[in-house]
């Protein structure tokens, strides 16, 4: 079993409340989970912070090489369509 694990934050201007920045948040999860419905995501840090979310996604497989290759999807993805600043990506492969 190889589990994928893939941190990274978002920092997001505009926002002039936690209400702008939840909406932005939760719209970005949606949008990558129907993209790739076998990862898990959530917004895992920066939860009081309007203008910075870190965001988490988890996949497990048997294979690592199929592990890294979504999680590459899927972070190019979100880089995409989230026309924000993204930094300090942090990514893991754990072999069980």
């Amino acid at each position: 079993m190889v589990v994928g694990i893939l941190k990274f934050d978002i920092y997001m201007e505009g926002n002039q409340s936690l209400k702008d920045k939840r909406r932005q948040v939760k719209s970005l999860i949606g949008k990558t989970k129907s993209r790739f419905p076998n990862i898990s995501i959530a917004e895992v840090g920066s939860l009081d912070k309007w203008n910075k979310s870190t965001v988490g996604l988890s996949i497990v497989s048997n294979e690592a090489s199929f592990v890294d290759s979504i999680l590459d999807q899927a972070f190019f993805y979100i880089q995409q369509i989230s026309g924000s600043f993204i930094n300090n990506e942090e990514k893991e492969v754990i072999h069980f």
